[in-house]
């Protein structure tokens, strides 16, 4: 879909709350209000930051459980994973470790494709599962989607969700360590010294409550 955008634009989603995409610093954010379980949010994505003739495509956000996932759902879910963390990472591990049944899973679908399209996800692990806190993992972006804005959306929504899901306990992560700024801007501080987790260093973050 082509078209000129020229002022800000507001898109109602599922809940009957308004999103809004609004030009800021040369570039378009997203702001959203938070998703009861299962519940998706229309928006537009804008793929570039040329104010002529820009790029915009629909993308559905869908926060949920595990067994609300349909199975092509689930399948695009594990192929995105696959694709990105052990194919372009060059990584093999075991990404189905036994934990996607107890954690949330937040997914940026692309709306205009007939059958799931993954354009961003990631999972948030149960407190008590992995740590003591709620846990964001397995945070990607599809190739086509990277340089728009989307990851940091995708991490801003997971905060607030896992937030609003579990007041007062903070969010705990173990974070690529070349990624200590980009979650560091969302709030998390480095808790450990590096460590390797499948051949890639890694620190500990935390978000505090209090955040």
């Amino acid at each position: 879909m082509q078209g000129v955008l020229r002022k800000p634009l507001s898109i109602k989603i599922a809940t009957s709350h308004w999103a809004f995409v609004k030009k800021s610093e040369a570039h378009y954010i997203l702001t959203f209000f938070t998703l009861p379980a299962g519940l998706i949010s229309n928006l537009l994505l804008i793929k570039n930051t040329n104010l002529v003739n820009q790029e915009a495509i629909q993308v559905q956000w869908q926060w949920c459980s595990f067994q609300q996932l349909s199975i092509d759902q689930l399948y695009e879910i594990l192929r995105a994973r696959q694709e990105v963390f052990t194919v372009e990472q060059d990584c093999p591990y075991q990404d189905a470790d036994g934990k996607d049944q107890e954690a949330w899973h937040l997914i940026c679908w692309d709306k205009e494709s007939q059958s799931p399209r993954l354009m961003a996800y990631l999972r948030v692990v149960f407190p008590g599962k992995k740590y003591s806190e709620p846990s964001i993992g397995r945070v990607l972006t599809a190739e086509s989607s990277r340089g728009t804005g989307l990851g940091k959306e995708l991490i801003r929504r997971a905060v607030e969700q896992t937030l609003n899901e579990y007041p007062g306990l903070g969010i705990r992560i173990s974070a690529q360590e070349h990624l200590r700024k980009f979650y560091g801007d969302f709030g998390f501080e480095q808790v450990s010294t590096p460590y390797e987790e499948d051949g890639i260093p890694h620190i500990e973050m935390l978000r505090p409550a209090s955040e």
